[in-house]
């Protein structure tokens, strides 16, 4: 399990911050991959050459300004299987997904949002809905707590019946 990470600024020919070869199954979470590049495999994440029945999933991370188009950001090898869910991908460079990636979920932004902390708690809001999901119900990379309403009685972004009962 890699949890919490960062890879920034590696590269590497042919594949650039993490590769991921003969390790049957991974889980990457909450990672920041940024400002990566390769000389042909994948700037972010390279998976290939799994022996049969290697699986990599990642989730809740974050890829940003990862460049050389010409690799691709993250690839997968003939014999590899990989899913990616929940993530946010903005200002890479190329094509954010090679073939052969499973995806649920996943947010292509052309520019990464601007790096404010509206409740003050010292991290970049747009990346801490992308590793918590649940702090943003409508998805729109700010934490609902920052968006609640007069009357909003219940924070969950709207003036409604609900918080009518809650009174």
């Amino acid at each position: 399990l890699f949890a919490d990470c960062e890879f920034e600024q590696n590269s590497g020919s042919p594949y650039g911050a993490l590769t991921i070869c003969r390790i049957t199954n991974l889980q990457v979470e909450r990672c920041i991959f940024r400002d990566n590049d390769c000389g042909g495999g994948g700037d972010a994440i390279s998976v290939n050459c799994f022996d049969d029945g290697g699986h990599v999933v990642v989730r809740n991370s974050v890829f940003m300004e990862n460049g050389e188009p010409t690799c691709g950001h993250n690839f997968v090898g003939a014999n590899s299987s990989a899913r990616i869910e929940n993530s946010v991908f903005c200002s890479n460079d190329g094509i954010n997904l090679s073939d052969g990636w499973e995806t649920e979920n996943i947010r292509e932004l052309k520019g990464c949002p601007v790096e404010t902390d509206c409740d003050g708690d010292g991290q970049v809001d747009w990346i801490q809905c992308a590793f918590n999901p649940e702090i943003d119900l409508d998805g729109n990379l700010v934490p609902d707590c920052c968006e609640t309403c007069t009357g909003d009685v219940v924070v969950n972004g709207v003036v409604d019946a609900e918080d009518l009962g809650a009174l």
